[in-house]
C-alpha cells in the first residue's frame, strides 16, 4: 500500500527569536517547499505574511473580537497575486476548532464583523447598460509605447506581431521585477549594459517557457526573441521616465496583546460561603419516609483551594496562566483571604472543601472583574526586508455598455453615474484606462493630469501594496500615488466629515510607516522621499493646483 508523507514545520517558543524563522516563513511560499503544516503558538496574530494558507486549527479559542479578526484575516489573504482562481479549494479558508469556537461564529454573524464585510459586495442601482460587462486587462503606457515604436520603425504590423511584442514586453517587465531582488536599486540602474544582459537572459527563458507545448514552439520563440533587444530598450526607457518606483515593503502591526491589567479584587459580595452540611438523605422505598444521616469525614483531603481556583480560571479561553500568573495568584489569594475573614474558625481542610463546592461561582466572580480590566494593546509596526521596486500589477477593468469617456469631459450631471463609465485619455499614468468610485476621484485625476507640477501618477490596483492595519486584519489600498519633481505622495481622498474618524487615522498610521521606510530606502539609493497626505473632498476642485491642495491638506511626513 502506498503511503503519503506529510511534512510539517514546528516553530517552538524557543525558536521564536531565531534569525532563521523569517527565512522559514518566506520559504513556505515557494512551489518547491514541501512543508504542509506549520505548528506555532499565536503565529497568526504576529509576524505572518504567508498567503498560501488554507486551513487554520486554533487549539485555544479567544472571544476577543480583534484577535478573532486578526487571526482569520491572515487566512483570508489570497495567494496567486491576491486574485480568486475559481478553484473552490484554493479560494476557501477552512477553520477547524473545538466547541468554544462557536463564539467566533457568533462574532462573524454580527453585521459589522470582518467576515461579513468580505462576504458580499454592495452595488449601486443599475440599468440595462450595466449588463453584459466583460473584464479586460487595461493597456499600459509601456505597451502602447512598444507598439507605437514598432509601427513607426516597421510600418503597419500584423495582429500577430502586435501580440508578440506585447508578450515580449510582459516578459521583459517580469524580468525587471526579478532583477530587483539581485541588487538593482532603481530604474536608472537598468540602463547598465550588464543589467540589460541579465534582463535579456531572463526574458528569453520566460519566452521559451511560455511557448512550451506549442506545435511551432521554436518558431514562435525565435520570432519573439528577435524583437527582444528593441523591446528592452523601450521598456527600460519608459520605466525610467514614466513609471513610479514603488519599493516592496510589507508593513504589519506586530505583537498585538490582549492583557488583563493589575487590580485588587472586590470581595464585598460572593465570598461569605455557607458551611457545608455533610449528610446523607435516606428515603424508605416502602413508605417514602425520609431522614438524615450525618456523615463523618472520609479522611481524604481536596486539592488546595489555591490550585482549584487557578484551574477553574484558566478554563476561560482568554486567560493564559503563563502570561498573567502573578495576577491570578494575587486575585485568588485575595478571594481566599475574604473567605477566611468571613469564617474566622475555618480550617484549611474545610476551606478546601468549601472552595471545591463553590469553585465555579467563585471563578465566575473573579473572571467577571478581570474582564473589566481587559484591553487590547496595539503592537508596533514591523518592517521586514525592503526590495527596490514592485512590479506594477495588471489592472483588470470591467467594460460595459456605458462605454468610455475622455476624462476631460465634465462630470455627469448625476454624480452617481461616474462609477459606470470607463475613462480614457490619460498621459501621465501607467494605466491608460480607469474607473472611479466617486466624482471626487475623477476630479482629482483631472487635477493630476492637467497640473505641470505632477510628473506621473497611478491609481494602484488592490494588492499593489502590502500595508496592513487594524492589528493586521485589514489591508490598506491607497487611492493615488503621485510623483512630483521633489517627492512621491501617497494620497487618500476622503469626505471631510470622515477625515478624523478612527479608521482613517489608523490607516494613516500604517501608510505613514510605509512612507517613512520608503523614504529611508530612497535616501540611500538616490530616490525621492515619500509623503502621505489625506485630502478632504472640499479641496478637490478642478480649478485648484496640486501644490495648492498640498498646502491646505493634512500632510503626514
Amino acid at each position: 500500500m502506498a503511503s503519503t508523507e506529510v511534512r510539517y514545520c514546528e516553530l517552538t517558543a524557543a525558536q521564536k527569536k531565531d534569525e532563521d524563522i523569517e527565512r522559514q516563513f518566506v520559504a513556505l511560499e515557494s512551489p518547491d517547499n514541501n512543508v504542509e503544516i506549520v505548528v506555532h503558538v499565536n503565529m497568526l496574530k504576529e509576524g505572518w505574511d504567508v498567503n498560501n494558507l488554507y486551513t487554520i486549527i486554533p487549539l485555544r479559542a479567544s472571544n476577543a473580537a480583534i484577535l478573532i479578526e486578526q487571526t482569520i484575516g491572515r487566512g483570508l489573504r489570497l495567494p496567486y497575486g491576491g486574485q480568486r482562481t475559481g478553484n473552490k479549494d484554493v479560494d476557501t479558508l477552512t477553520v477547524i476548532a473545538h466547541d468554544n469556537f462557536q463564539k467566533v461564529i457568533d462574532e462573524a454573524n454580527k453585521g459589522d464583523s470582518l467576515l461579513k464585510r468580505v462576504s458580499f459586495i454592495e452595488l449601486d442601482e443599475h440599468d440595462d447598460r450595466d449588463r453584459g460587462g466583460r473584464v479586460e486587462n487595461t493597456p499600459t503606457s509601456t505597451e502602447q509605447k512598444i507598439r507605437k515604436q514598432f509601427e513607426k520603425v516597421k510600418g503597419e504590423i500584423s495582429e500577430k506581431s502586435k501580440q508578440y511584442v506585447t508578450q515580449v514586453g510582459k516578459a521583459v517587465e517580469s524580468a525587471i521585477t526579478d532583477i530587483a531582488a539581485e541588487g538593482v536599486a532603481s530604474f536608472g540602474d537598468l540602463q547598465n549594459d550588464g543589467i540589460k544582459q541579465k534582463l535579456r537572459e531572463k526574458a528569453v527563458a520566460a519566452i521559451k517557457e511560455s511557448v512550451k507545448g506549442s506545435l511551432f514552439a521554436e518558431q514562435e520563440a525565435a520570432e519573439q526573441i528577435a524583437q527582444i533587444d528593441e523591446v528592452i530598450d523601450i521598456v527600460v526607457e519608459d520605466y525610467r521616465n514614466n513609471v513610479i518606483e514603488i519599493p516592496r515593503i510589507v508593513v504589519e502591526q506586530q505583537n498585538v496583546k490582549a492583557v488583563f491589567e493589575d487590580f485588587d479584587l472586590n470581595t464585598s459580595a460572593g465570598y461569605d460561603l455557607e458551611e457545608l452540611r455533610r449528610e446523607i438523605i435516606r428515603q424508605g422505598l416502602h413508605d417514602s419516609s425520609e431522614f438524615e444521616v450525618i456523615a463523618g469525614r472520609s479522611g481524604s483531603s481536596r486539592m488546595p483551594a489555591v490550585e482549584q481556583l487557578i484551574a477553574s480560571l484558566v478554563d476561560f479561553d482568554d486567560v493564559d496562566c503563563d502570561e498573567i500568573s502573578d495576577l491570578l495568584y494575587k486575585l485568588v489569594g485575595q478571594a481566599l483571604d475574604a473567605i477566611r475573614s468571613n469564617a474566622p474558625d475555618i480550617t484549611e481542610d474545610d476551606l478546601n472543601e468549601r472552595v471545591h463546592a463553590f469553585k465555579q461561582s467563585l471563578a465566575d466572580n473573579i473572571y467577571k472583574q478581570m474582564k473589566e480590566h481587559y484591553r487590547i494593546i496595539p503592537g508596533v509596526f514591523k518592517i521586514n526586508q525592503i526590495l527596490p521596486f514592485s512590479k506594477i500589477l495588471d489592472q483588470p477593468i470591467i467594460v460595459n455598455n456605458w462605454g468610455m469617456l475622455d476624462f476631460h469631459e465634465p462630470v455627469p450631471a448625476q454624480k452617481s453615474a461616474v462609477v459606470k463609465f470607463v475613462y480614457v485619455g490619460f498621459r501621465k499614468s501607467y494605466y491608460t484606462r480607469y474607473r472611479f468610485d466617486s466624482s471626487t476621484e475623477l476630479d482629482f485625476a483631472f487635477i493630476l493630469e492637467t497640473n505641470d507640477e505632477v510628473l506621473k501618477w497611478i491609481r494602484p490596483v488592490p494588492n499593489q501594496f502590502s500595508i496592513y492595519w487594524a492589528n493586521g486584519s485589514k489591508k490598506y489600498e491607497p487611492d493615488f500615488i503621485v510623483e512630483t519633481g521633489d517627492a512621491i505622495y501617497m494620497c487618500e481622498t476622503k469626505a471631510e466629515k470622515d477625515i478624523n474618524s478612527p479608521d482613517v487615522l489608523d490607516k494613516a498610521e500604517a501608510a505613514r510607516e510605509f512612507c517613512c521606510q520608503a523614504s529611508g530606502f530612497a535616501a540611500k539609493n538616490g530616490g525621492k522621499p515619500w509623503r502621505y497626505i489625506i485630502i478632504p473632498h472640499t479641496l478637490v476642485d478642478r480649478s485648484y493646483s496640486f501644490n495648492y491642495i498640498l498646502s491646505q491638506a493634512k500632510l503626514h511626513t
